[in-house]
């Protein structure tokens, strides 16, 4: 990936650090599921770290809008 900025690949480099932990994470914590599987999931949660964070207090948040 091209950045324009050293902001953006910083940020970038950040969502792909917490996808790295959170793959470890699901990885540890459901049994079965598979390194791809974990890092999709994991990446998926990492780019919509905000949103999760939201749905902490309203969990219903998670489901209003989707882009898939």
């Amino acid at each position: 990936m091209l950045f324009s900025s050293k902001a953006e690949a910083d940020a970038r480099d950040k969502v792909l650090e917490l996808a790295e932990e959170i793959t470890q994470f699901l990885q540890a914590r459901v049994e079965g599921l598979d390194e791809a599987m974990a890092e999709k999931a994991a990446l998926a949660i990492a780019e919509e770290k905000d949103l999760f964070a939201k749905a902490l207090k309203k969990p219903s948040l998670l489901n209003e809008t989707t882009d898939a």
